[in-house]
């Protein structure tokens, strides 16, 4: 009964910060798509890298969703 209360707010914890970071690694994708040069100095950072927070936003919300707890509306 315990195990089964924790291991249900773990499993909460885990689909609300997957969800958290794919939305926060979207907006970040969208932020240096439009303004690269912000990190360009210091990370040779380009408009293509910008894209991996896409791939990382996508694969973390794809993940949640498998995660979506019981009782979620």
């Amino acid at each position: 009964m315990l195990v089964k209360f924790f291991s249900e707010i773990v499993n909460w914890y885990i689909f609300l910060g997957l969800s958290y970071f794919g939305i926060l690694m979207f907006f970040l994708g969208i932020f240096f798509l439009i303004f690269p040069n912000i990190l360009k100095k210091r990370l040779n950072f380009t408009r293509l890298k910008s894209f991996w927070f896409f791939g990382l936003s996508v694969v973390a919300i794809l993940i949640a969703q498998l995660l979506i707890p019981e009782g979620f509306p």
